[in-house]
């Protein structure tokens, strides 16, 4: 979890040289969207939250336990608010493969969890 400062700062860099290539581009005038800064800045910290979160269950579980775990939980969350909120999936048929495939996605990660504590 050492990384964890030097990936932020990274990307904070790479940010801060892009948004500087594009005021020269555009002519000392760009177009900032005010309603747009507070959720851009929330959903960076909701990254580097995530980031670091990653990095640190990385060094705990390993990698080949941590990262199915954090790949498929914002899928899962992602999902579900698609189906929830946004009624991507309709149709008795499909909602049903969906959670089907939802459980086996969710037991593969609880298996593979449980594969560290657990030797057979």
């Amino acid at each position: 979890w050492e990384y964890i400062f030097s990936h932020s700062t990274g990307i904070f860099v790479t940010t801060l040289v892009y948004f500087v290539i594009y005021c020269i581009l555009t002519g000392g005038r760009p177009r900032v969207f005010p309603r747009a800064v507070l959720p851009g800045v929330v959903a960076g910290a909701l990254w580097g939250i995530a980031d670091a979160a990653w990095f640190i269950a990385n060094a705990r579980l390993s990698q080949a336990i941590a990262y199915p775990i954090i790949t498929t939980g914002p899928s899962v969350i992602a999902a579900l608010l698609g189906i929830v909120y946004y009624r991507e999936i309709k149709g008795r048929k499909n909602l049903a493969l969906f959670f089907l495939g939802l459980f086996l996605a969710i037991a593969g990660v609880l298996l593979m969890s449980l594969s560290k504590t657990y030797h057979i």
